[in-house]
This record gives structure tokens, sequence and C-alpha cells, in this order.
């Protein structure tokens, strides 16, 4: 995570001296003081760098995000449209929002803003390793995520209200007549 962070950094510094650049581009030139030859070079490698620090990035959004799941830190970033224009509310992941350059720089999440989703996720794990290592998990806690997992299971397999209430009356109908059937001397 934390090479993650520095990743992240290190792109950023990147696409502000690509930003810089291109608004010196943009400017200078009127002013006599714009070398196309430096000005092109430089822009090339900076672009240079950016590609790989992006691939990077991009390669472990998905892993990062999960981890950031698991903790309850919210990856969503919600692009507005301009107001005076109206439309859609995009909804995207914020690692990727930070990454697209296609995102104007008012529509992307800040560096800072997408660190503190990171450093969240850090001190959440860090404080669930300290919990861990100070009380280790017995055989029952252990036992206890099974009633998680089948509702997570039951609530795929059946996502209405309705048919859980249903499944569950008939699951009790049927351990009533297993009960009935073996107490009552049904079997053989």
């Amino acid at each position: 995570m934390r090479h993650f962070q520095d990743d992240l950094a290190k792109f950023e510094a990147e696409l502000q001296r690509l930003w810089s650049l291109k608004q010196y581009s943009g400017n200078e030139w009127m002013m006599g003081h714009y070398h196309h030859s430096a000005v092109k070079e430089l822009g090339t490698q900076i672009i240079q760098t950016i590609g790989p620090l992006r691939d990077n990035i991009g390669r472990n959004v998905d892993e990062v995000t999960a981890i950031l799941n698991r903790y309850g830190v919210p990856t969503v970033w919600k692009v507005y449209p301009p107001p005076a224009f109206g439309g859609l509310v995009k909804t995207r992941n914020a690692f990727q929002a930070f990454i697209d350059l296609e995102i104007g720089k008012d529509a992307r999440p800040s560096l800072l803003q997408i660190e503190d989703l990171v450093s969240q996720a850090i001190w959440r794990a860090e404080k669930e390793i300290e919990e861990l290592s100070t009380n280790p998990p017995t055989f029952l806690s252990k036992l206890s995520v099974i009633p998680k997992w089948m509702a997570r299971g039951m609530s795929w397999l059946f996502p209405s209200e309705k048919q859980r209430g249903v499944l569950g009356w008939v699951l009790i109908a049927g351990i009533v007549a297993v009960i009935l059937r073996h107490s009552l001397g049904g079997h053989r």
C-alpha cells in the first residue's frame, strides 16, 4: 500500500509538470521565450515517466479497491457535469478517476483525497493487526462467521425479502418434520 501511495505521489508530480509545460507552451510562445524543441523534448520525457507510473497504479487498482472495501473505506468518485449544461452524474472508481487523463483538473480527485483513502485503509489494517495480536481469535469466534456467510449466500440465491421469508418457513417446517419423525419412532 505504501508503494501504491508513492506511485500516486510521483504520478501527480509528473502530471503537474505536464500541465505546467502545456500552460507554458500555450502562453510563452507569444512572448518570444518559447523553445519548441526543448518543450517537445521535456514533454516526451514527462509522458515516458507518466506511462509506467499510470500502468503500475492501474495494475494495483483492483487489489487496493478490494482492501479499501474490506475496511469500509469508500472508493466511489462522483463526476458532476458543469452546472450551466447539466447532465448525468457519473460514478467511477476514485483511483481510476485519478489516473484518467481525459478528466479535467476540477473533476478529478486531488492527491490529498486519494492518499487519505489509502491511509485510512492502512490505519484500519494496522488497528486490526494490533487487535488480533492482543486478542487472538478462538475457535468459537472463527465459527461466528458461518452465519454471516450463509446469510450472504441466501441473499444472493434469494434476492427478495419475500423469497427469503418463504425459504425460512420451509426450512423450519423441514426441521420440525425431521425432529417429529425421529422422536415418534419413524426411523427404521
